[in-house]
Protein backbone atom coordinates (compact mmCIF):
# COMPACT_ATOMS: atom_id res chain seq x y z
CA UNK A 1 0.00 0.00 0.00
CA UNK A 2 1.61 2.95 -1.03
CA UNK A 3 2.56 5.80 2.27
CA UNK A 4 -0.42 8.29 1.05
CA UNK A 5 -2.87 5.81 2.07
CA UNK A 6 -1.60 5.32 5.62
CA UNK A 7 -3.04 8.68 6.58
CA UNK A 8 -6.42 10.54 6.23
CA UNK A 9 -6.65 12.01 2.47
CA UNK A 10 -5.67 15.52 2.87
CA UNK A 11 -5.92 17.49 -0.84
CA UNK A 12 -4.06 20.45 0.00
CA UNK A 13 -0.70 18.21 1.17
CA UNK A 14 0.96 16.84 -1.14
CA UNK A 15 2.08 13.82 1.05
CA UNK A 16 -1.07 12.65 0.76
CA UNK A 17 -2.14 13.84 -2.69
CA UNK A 18 -1.57 11.14 -5.33
CA UNK A 19 -2.47 10.56 -8.69
CA UNK A 20 -4.79 7.30 -7.85
CA UNK A 21 -6.56 8.73 -5.19
CA UNK A 22 -10.10 9.35 -6.22
CA UNK A 23 -13.32 10.26 -4.92
CA UNK A 24 -17.48 9.01 -5.73
CA UNK A 25 -18.76 12.41 -6.76
CA UNK A 26 -21.93 12.66 -6.01
CA UNK A 27 -24.35 15.47 -7.77
CA UNK A 28 -28.17 16.18 -6.52
CA UNK A 29 -29.49 18.67 -9.51
CA UNK A 30 -32.34 20.40 -7.51
CA UNK A 31 -33.62 22.90 -9.37
CA UNK A 32 -33.23 26.43 -11.07
CA UNK A 33 -35.30 29.34 -10.64
CA UNK A 34 -35.67 33.00 -12.63
CA UNK A 35 -34.67 31.45 -16.21
CA UNK A 36 -35.92 34.11 -18.77
CA UNK A 37 -38.38 33.67 -20.83
CA UNK A 38 -37.06 32.50 -24.29
CA UNK A 39 -39.91 31.19 -26.32
CA UNK A 40 -42.17 33.48 -27.59
CA UNK A 41 -45.08 30.47 -28.19
CA UNK A 42 -45.91 27.52 -25.62
CA UNK A 43 -44.84 26.68 -22.48
CA UNK A 44 -40.98 26.61 -21.69
CA UNK A 45 -39.67 23.15 -20.47
CA UNK A 46 -36.44 22.81 -19.34
CA UNK A 47 -33.82 20.33 -18.82
CA UNK A 48 -30.11 20.10 -17.98
CA UNK A 49 -27.02 18.74 -19.11
CA UNK A 50 -24.22 17.70 -16.24
CA UNK A 51 -20.92 16.69 -17.39
CA UNK A 52 -17.56 16.77 -15.59
CA UNK A 53 -14.07 18.30 -17.29
CA UNK A 54 -16.21 17.78 -20.69
CA UNK A 55 -17.08 14.35 -20.76
CA UNK A 56 -19.54 11.86 -18.99
CA UNK A 57 -22.66 14.24 -20.13
CA UNK A 58 -25.92 13.16 -18.52
CA UNK A 59 -29.22 14.94 -18.96
CA UNK A 60 -31.98 15.31 -16.95
CA UNK A 61 -35.98 14.80 -17.68
CA UNK A 62 -37.73 17.68 -19.19
CA UNK A 63 -39.55 20.15 -16.59
CA UNK A 64 -42.72 20.45 -18.83
CA UNK A 65 -44.24 22.55 -15.72
CA UNK A 66 -42.58 24.97 -13.89
CA UNK A 67 -41.08 26.89 -16.91
CA UNK A 68 -39.47 29.75 -15.80
CA UNK A 69 -38.68 27.33 -12.20
CA UNK A 70 -37.66 24.20 -13.12
CA UNK A 71 -37.22 21.53 -10.42
CA UNK A 72 -35.52 17.59 -11.42
CA UNK A 73 -34.49 16.26 -8.22
CA UNK A 74 -31.63 14.27 -10.24
CA UNK A 75 -28.84 12.43 -9.18
CA UNK A 76 -26.29 11.02 -10.20
CA UNK A 77 -22.79 9.95 -9.28
CA UNK A 78 -18.90 10.22 -10.81
CA UNK A 79 -15.75 8.40 -9.78
CA UNK A 80 -12.90 11.61 -10.37
CA UNK A 81 -9.00 10.93 -10.53
CA UNK A 82 -8.22 14.52 -8.02
CA UNK A 83 -5.51 14.91 -10.24
CA UNK A 84 -7.59 15.13 -13.20
CA UNK A 85 -10.62 16.63 -11.94
CA UNK A 86 -11.45 20.31 -13.21
CA UNK A 87 -15.07 21.34 -13.35
CA UNK A 88 -18.38 20.55 -13.01
CA UNK A 89 -20.65 22.02 -15.79
CA UNK A 90 -24.16 22.07 -15.78
CA UNK A 91 -25.81 23.93 -19.20
CA UNK A 92 -29.59 24.54 -19.09
CA UNK A 93 -31.87 24.11 -22.09
CA UNK A 94 -34.93 24.63 -23.87
CA UNK A 95 -36.70 21.89 -24.95
CA UNK A 96 -38.17 23.03 -28.59
CA UNK A 97 -39.29 20.96 -31.72
CA UNK A 98 -37.25 23.14 -33.72
CA UNK A 99 -34.20 22.99 -32.08
CA UNK A 100 -33.20 23.26 -28.06
CA UNK A 101 -31.82 26.11 -27.32
CA UNK A 102 -29.01 26.97 -24.83
CA UNK A 103 -30.54 29.35 -21.58
CA UNK A 104 -27.20 29.64 -19.47
CA UNK A 105 -24.31 27.88 -18.29
CA UNK A 106 -22.94 27.10 -14.43
CA UNK A 107 -18.92 26.17 -14.25
CA UNK A 108 -18.00 25.11 -10.81
CA UNK A 109 -14.53 24.39 -9.87
CA UNK A 110 -14.30 20.51 -8.75
CA UNK A 111 -11.55 21.21 -6.07
CA UNK A 112 -13.30 24.14 -4.00
CA UNK A 113 -15.23 20.76 -2.51
CA UNK A 114 -12.15 18.94 -1.17
CA UNK A 115 -10.40 21.73 0.97
CA UNK A 116 -10.86 19.89 4.65
CA UNK A 117 -11.17 16.12 5.64
CA UNK A 118 -14.14 17.04 7.51
CA UNK A 119 -16.44 17.96 4.09
CA UNK A 120 -15.92 14.52 3.25
CA UNK A 121 -19.72 12.81 3.65
CA UNK A 122 -21.34 16.53 3.74
CA UNK A 123 -23.65 17.54 1.36
CA UNK A 124 -22.49 20.73 0.45
CA UNK A 125 -26.26 22.59 -0.90
CA UNK A 126 -25.39 25.16 -2.99
CA UNK A 127 -26.86 28.37 -5.32
CA UNK A 128 -25.04 29.71 -8.00
CA UNK A 129 -26.12 31.85 -10.73
CA UNK A 130 -26.73 31.06 -14.36
CA UNK A 131 -24.88 32.52 -16.90
CA UNK A 132 -26.28 33.78 -20.06
CA UNK A 133 -29.14 34.97 -17.55
CA UNK A 134 -29.90 38.48 -15.68
CA UNK A 135 -31.44 36.69 -12.62
CA UNK A 136 -31.02 33.17 -13.10
CA UNK A 137 -30.33 30.70 -10.19
CA UNK A 138 -29.43 26.58 -10.31
CA UNK A 139 -29.56 24.90 -6.68
CA UNK A 140 -27.74 21.57 -6.45
CA UNK A 141 -25.90 19.62 -3.77
CA UNK A 142 -22.64 17.93 -4.12
CA UNK A 143 -21.56 15.27 -1.79
CA UNK A 144 -18.36 13.45 -1.94
CA UNK A 145 -16.64 10.72 -0.42
CA UNK A 146 -13.09 8.89 -0.52
CA UNK A 147 -12.04 5.98 -1.94
CA UNK A 148 -8.36 4.15 -2.52
CA UNK A 149 -7.18 2.54 -5.08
Amino acid sequence: MSNCYQQRFIPNNPRTWCAEQTVKLHIRLISAEKLPEIRHFGKMKVYAEVSLNGTNTIKTKVDKERETNPTWDFCHDYTVNLKEASALTVKLYCDRTRGDKCIGTVQIPINSYFQTPETENVAAAATYDVVGTPHGKLKLKIQYTTSHA
